[in-house]
């Protein structure tokens, strides 16, 4: 019987990508003498980035859905990465500003549940590609290569849109017309 290793070799998939990241981040970490949280962001990219296709994430498995905030911090700089982290936290912002003017407590409770879901998710991409927790594979919402994945925050976010007033005046005032 053949171990997973052999099987995967005989299929032609490379299980050995994994360890050549890891590799190519310990590589940069000897030669710039940095810690594996500055590296993870924008050690290779630097302030500005290595422009769109320079970065070596791309060579690494899976590296669009699992690695796409190291992705962006390479490939586009450390300033839009803080500016992609900044869009996360005005989702919040908005979604709890909102919230206190809702129609209901449901949506309230919803939108603030949702933008919280969004946020927690970011969280354990960043947290994990910067080495800061352990990688788990969490998807980078609306960045990440994923179609379900897309879906789901896309839904999050319908939910926080519910809670907009501005949203649903313009039905109430025809329900108030037509009676």
């Amino acid at each position: 019987m053949k171990s997973f290793s052999e099987s995967y070799k005989a299929a032609g998939v490379d299980i050995t990508a994994g360890y050549k990241a890891v590799d190519l981040m310990k590589e940069h970490i000897a030669k710039t003498k940095t810690s594996g949280v500055i590296s993870g962001i924008g050690g290779f990219g630097g302030l500005f980035g290595l422009g769109i296709g320079n970065g070596k994430l791309r060579d690494v498995y899976a590296a669009t859905e699992d690695l796409a905030f190291g992705m962006v911090c390479e490939e586009f700089g450390i300033i839009v990465a803080f500016a992609v982290l900044l869009t996360f936290v005005a989702l919040v912002v908005y979604s709890i500003r909102y919230a206190v003017a809702a129609r209901s407590s449901f949506y309230a409770i919803a939108a603030c549940a949702a933008s919280g879901l969004l946020l927690f998710q970011a969280a354990l991409h960043v947290f994990g590609v910067t080495d800061l927790l352990p990688w788990t594979g969490v998807t980078l919402p609306f960045i990440s290569r994923g179609g379900s994945s897309m879906m789901c925050c896309w839904g999050l976010v319908a939910f926080i849109k519910a809670i907009d007033v501005k949203t649903y005046k313009r039905y109430d005032k025809v329900a108030v017309a037509k009676s």
